[in-house]
């Protein structure tokens, strides 16, 4: 048995003994091979010692010398001279020499000890002492001849006779240069005399002038500080947008009339990436505005509807809270309850709503639900006077309901665009969508035999039309599918939640309602599964701060499970519990079931003995979510691929910044929520000829198989629906151009180009984005630690997501997490504070232990001051109120260095600790909860436990203390490897620039070939087979653009991101696994103290992973189940079938 507690056979350690046996005595039997090899080879590498290549004759004998006991005899001078003879072998009078020069005496021999290897190194001509060697017996050398021929020089030719240096020619004589002839006189100028100048004291004294007053005496002017000054936006030159010698002719938009126009534009784009929240830090709420909820539980979601219901009805019409959408639903419930008195309304709010509706106002879309439902099945109420039924109707059939009716069709509809803010709503958002949807739908259906306005369309297309949106908004995020890009955000969750119940409640359509049903239990299976005790833990919404209490989610959570808040008339309780009322809707059985056994603790995991839940909504904008999701990216996106990465924030993402005018080209730039995007389209709008040109609109018809109608355009654009982008774009081109004789048509070289521009700001630009979010929440009974698992490691300003948090108590804020402020102390709100990330950290989680590391890119330093309007406070902070817990402890470490916060709440343990130093706020509004610790760069852990892993408290400290932590912060280094110029660079792939560049070697950077190349360094940073295919297949009349779309398309042109350098972490708890964590390194855990023996851990999950349900992720998978011993709720959103068995 080892430290950890793991039995091992006896078996093992004999197997793995005869395994190293088996290794060592193949070690030793390849070195003796290769000893073997190495000697053959000197054996065969030297042939001339058996007479292969000696092709000469024999190597005379050795004479005879004087023995080893003599001295050689003194040799003279003479002897000391080699002799040499003539080269042809001619005795020195000029006759033939009958003796062959003696050759030169023979090496001496090697000597080992071995005679093998004697034999082997030795060559045949050597000499040894023992043998007498070729001097004499002794080993010495032969005596060398004492009387030497002697040596004749030949005669030297005479060398010709060199010419006289005297006999050369006389140069001739210079002429002289005084006989040069005399230059003429210059004749004389006389230049007329300057006046003399008056004398200055001649001129008239000016007059005194009054004396001014003293500048001391003026008031002082108030001092305006500017505390957040901005850079100005550098002007933007006239010159066209493609190089010269490229077809230019940027067509000037209708609505833009200069230069200075579309950099107002501009200058308005950047405005509204801005984060302006008025406020100050000492404004707003420190905790949730909502408290438990003091109703009868009754034991069941119906009781508990009953109650909430009675409750609403005995309150006072206009109710405690002055949100209209809560007195909203108040009013609804009411008419539901048979309240049919208009006195006993509280009306104010739905008159509101319908004026909105009217004025096509931006707020009518939280309304939107109850005025569809009022419009439908309360048309006939007392409540329901002539006027206010009038002003509904007006504005139903004259409101845009999408994108396609902001088209100025007629002069009422260009009337109708003039009027109103529905600008400024976010179409393609997931939330605004799915009203605008859901609102079409019960409307249209609702005016079935009218006319709408804008669209041209009866109330019952628009009926037939609103369903099919709602149905493909299910299929692609809630059948299961892809998930929800909103989860995290409580008024999001809470407008889809009612949505939804609304829909299941009056909709006309089965298939609707069907529909709908399933995606409700869908997300109430999944809030049931994340939630802790009315909460959940990772919400922060644009009203949630997540400090403690209850938030606007937990009116639907207790409703759902009996814990949590219940105000009166909130949306989604209210739509839920009338749904629930009218035998509309019902909470499958086993929902309430797996979350008491979640609640209580009545289940362990079989991996690893905790209860785990772990989830993953939405995909990312990059190669790998396009594939995961089946959608499509870039300039091959479709205008419904657009529509999602839109609703996920994604158009500033370099794979979907092409997105807005992908969208803008079908349904226009001139009124709507796409104007924000007009400056765009001055990018965009470079046209060139088409060749061979397009055909007609009935021709592309015909090709799809489409009758063409005789209908407006608007019709067509309808009748296409998910045609693809280069269709739309051809249909729109030639409505444009009907007249014409050539039609033109947008390319998408600019775009290509902005997109690539974007990869240079991806820390900035990937913001937005929410992306694919994996949750990660380990809970018991009375803890809960829950966590995004490396989530946009260093994406600057993300909000709507907290990385990660531990809950003891959230009603009494016993509740810690941290964050990195974006902007200062002075000018952040609550939820500046502690609900936005200036950047993102990476975190990790395993159980109940958690690493986040706070690593920010050098781009915060240039992009938040622009966008923050100031530079963000050099500091990480956490959550932390010591006053929430019964007990708070600082525990060091037995390093003595290493600073623990510790703390318990009830049976539930808590551990907290900062790289660098922290120290609580002494002043302030979060004086006591708020931890501070400097700099940028920060690794935090936390660790939860509770009565059922550790005996008491004192156990759990001894724990924290007897653990050890390792944290490494190195220098500065890259952490995202830049594009094909930078990998050039680097990798000094360019060499002889400019005049003698060496393309070979160039080619070899960049180009794999297998065996020859196979590892160059940039083949990453570009497609060669995909460039040349693009380059091949370009229609583009002129090849320089097809160079230059084909370019930006398949290379990579991103700058490397740098960040602070690189950070490891490595934590080993007491008595369990250790963790080993790193800015650039994967997550591992295993044992403590064989670093070799631990192992990868997955950080990525399927769509639900509960111990009752296993949901895969994608949208082939269309099928949902949750089992609980017998009861079981079975989804299948291909057939529409729902079973439920209890």
């Amino acid at each position: 048995v080892d430290e950890e507690g793991r039995a091992y056979r006896d078996g093992a350690p004999r197997k793995r003994r005869r395994r190293y046996g088996l290794v060592l005595c193949g070690t030793c039997l390849c070195i003796l091979i290769g000893i073997g090899l190495i000697l053959w080879g000197i054996y065969v590498m030297r042939p001339r010692e058996f007479g292969f290549l000696w092709s000469g004759p024999a190597p005379p004998s050795p004479s005879p010398s004087p023995s080893a006991e003599s001295s050689p005899p003194p040799q003279n001078e003479s002897s000391s001279v080699s002799p040499v003879g003539p080269p042809d072998g001619t005795t020195p009078d000029g006759g033939p020499s009958s003796e062959v020069p003696p050759s030169p005496p023979p090496a001496p021999c090697w000597s080992t000890g071995f005679e093998g290897v004697d034999n082997l190194l030795n060559p045949v001509a050597c000499w040894r002492p023992s043998d007498g060697g070729p001097g004499g017996g002794d080993g010495s050398l032969p005596d060398l001849p004492t009387d030497p021929p002697p040596i004749e020089i030949p005669d030297l030719p005479e060398l010709p006779d060199v010419p006289n240096i005297t006999d050369l020619p006389e140069l001739p004589n210079l002429p002289n240069i005084t006989d040069l002839p005399e230059l003429p006189d210059l004749p004389v100028i006389n230049l007329p005399e300057v006046p003399t100048l008056p004398n200055i004291t001649d001129l008239p004294e000016l007059p005194d002038l009054p004396d001014l007053p003293n500048i001391t005496d003026l008031p002082d002017l108030p001092d305006i500080p500017d505390p957040f000054p901005l850079p100005e936006l550098p002007s933007i030159p006239e010159i066209p947008f493609l190089p010269p010698g490229l077809p230019t002719g940027v067509p000037i938009p209708q609505n833009l009339t200069s230069i200075a126009e579309w950099e107002a534009l501009f200058q308005e784009w950047i405005n509204s990436l801005r984060q302006d929240r008025p406020g100050s830090f000492l404004e707003g709420l420190e905790h949730e505005p909502f408290g438990p909820c003091v109703l009868e539980d009754g034991g069941s979601v119906e009781a508990r509807a009953a109650h909430l219901l009675e409750a609403i009805l005995e309150s006072s019409p206009s109710g405690e809270y002055v949100d209209g959408v809560v007195t909203l639903w108040s009013d609804v419930v009411r008419v539901e309850m048979g309240v049919d008195r208009p006195e006993r309304l509280s009306l104010a709010a739905f008159v509101d709503g319908v004026n909105a509706l009217d004025a096509r106002h931006k707020e009518v879309v939280d309304a939107l639900p109850v005025l569809s439902r009022a419009m439908l099945i309360y048309p006939s109420e007392a409540f329901m006077s002539d006027e206010l039924r009038a002003n509904l109707t007006r504005g139903a059939l004259g409101f845009s309901f999408w994108l396609d009716e902001f088209a100025e069709t007629s002069p009422e509809a260009t009337a109708l665009l003039e009027e109103g803010d529905l600008e400024h709503v976010r179409y393609w958002g997931e939330v605004e969508s799915l009203a605008l949807h859901a609102a079409q739908h019960l409307m249209g259906h609702a005016l079935r035999f009218e006319t709408f306005t804008l669209s041209g369309r009866s109330g019952a297309e628009q009926a037939a039309l609103g369903a099919q949106r709602v149905l493909a908004w299910i299929d692609r995020r809630l059948s299961p599918s892809l998930g929800l890009s909103s989860w995290g955000d409580d008024e999001s969750i809470v407008s889809i939640v009612t949505n939804l119940a609304n829909l299941v409640d009056v909709s006309p359509s089965t298939a609707v309602r069907k529909h709908a049903e399933m995606a409700l239990d869908v997300i109430l299976a999944e809030l049931s599964a994340h939630s802790f005790r009315g909460v959940l833990p990772l919400n922060r919404g644009a009203r949630t701060a997540g400090l403690g209490g209850f938030h606007q989610l937990s009116n639907t959570l207790w409703l759902l499970t009996g814990l949590g808040s219940c105000v009166l008339g909130d949306a989604a309780a209210s739509s839920l519990a009338v749904a629930l009322l009218r035998s509309s809707y019902h909470v499958a059985g086993v929902i309430g079931t797996a979350f008491e056994r979640l609640h209580t603790g009545d289940v362990k995991d079989i991996d690893h003995g905790v209860a785990k839940v772990l989830s993953r909504h939405s995909v990312d904008a990059s190669a790998e979510g396009a594939e995961e999701g089946h959608l499509r990216f870039g300039l091959e996106a479709s205008v419904n691929d657009c529509i999602y990465w839109m609703s996920n924030g994604a158009q500033g993402t370099p794979e979907a910044s092409e997105c807005p005018h992908i969208v803008a080209d079908v349904y226009g730039y001139a009124h709507g929520p796409l104007r924000r995007f007009r400056w765009l389209e001055p990018i965009a709008g470079i046209k060139v000829p088409t060749a061979p040109p397009l055909g007609s609109i009935e021709e592309i018809l015909e090709q799809r198989g489409v009758q063409a109608p005789s209908a407006p355009s608007a019709a067509l654009v309808t009748m296409l629906g998910d045609a693809p982008r280069r269709r739309l774009r051809a249909v729109s081109a030639l409505r444009a151009a009907k007249e014409e004789e050539e039609a033109t048509i947008v390319r998408e070289v600019p775009l290509t180009v902005l997109a690539g521009a974007s990869r240079l700001i991806a820390p900035l630009s990937r913001s937005g984005d929410r992306g694919a979010a994996h949750q990660y929440t380990y809970r018991t009974k009375h803890v809960m630690l829950s966590s995004l698992p490396d989530y946009k490691a260093g994406t600057l300003l993300v909000e709507h997501r907290q990385p990660w948090c531990a809950m003891l108590n959230p009603e009494d804020a016993a509740v810690v997490f941290t964050n990195q402020p974006p902007r200062s102390r002075e000018s952040s709100t609550p939820f500046d504070w502690w609900a936005r990330h200036a950047a993102m950290p990476r975190v990790a989680q395993h159980q109940n232990m958690l690493i986040a590391i706070y690593n920010p890119p050098v781009e915060a330093s240039a992009f938040l001051p622009l966008m923050e309007k100031g530079l963000p406070p050099s500091i990480t902070h956490a959550f932390f109120d010591k006053g929430a817990f019964d007990e708070y402890d600082v525990v060091v470490g037995r390093d003595g260095v290493t600073t623990w916060h510790c703390g318990r709440k009830g049976e539930a343990y808590v551990a907290l600790y900062s790289y660098k130093p922290a120290s609580f706020e002494e002043a302030g509004p979060f004086a006591g909860k708020e931890l501070v610790a400097e700099d940028l760069r920060n690794v935090w852990i936390a660790q939860v436990e509770d009565s059922s892993t550790v005996r008491d408290y004192g156990q759990f400290k001894d724990y924290i203390r007897k653990g050890w932590v390792t944290v490494d912060i190195l220098p500065p280094g890259p952490d995202r490897d830049g594009g094909l110029p930078w990998c050039l660079w680097q990798n000094k792939c360019i060499k002889g620039f400019p005049d003698n560049i060496d393309y070979w070697h160039l080619v070899k950077c960049v180009q794999w070939v297998p065996f020859v190349n196979p590892k160059p360094p940039c083949d990453r940073t570009l497609n060669t087979l995909g460039f040349l295919g693009c380059f091949l297949g370009c229609d583009l009349p002129d090849w320089r653009l097809c160079l230059i779309y084909c370019a930006v398309r398949s290379i990579d042109w991103s700058l490397p991101s740098v960040t602070f350098g690189e950070v490891k972490v490595e934590y080993v708890p007491w008595k369990r696994q250790a963790l080993e964590f790193g800015w650039h390194e994967p997550f591992r855990v295993g044992r403590r103290y064989n670093a070799v023996r631990r192992e990868l851990t997955r950080q990525r999950f399927e769509r639900l992973e509960t111990p009752f349900s296993n949901v895969p992720f994608g949208p082939d998978h269309e099928t949902f189940e949750l089992r609980v011993d017998r009861q079981t709720l079975y989804l299948d959103f291909n057939r529409s079938v729902k079973v439920v068995t209890n």
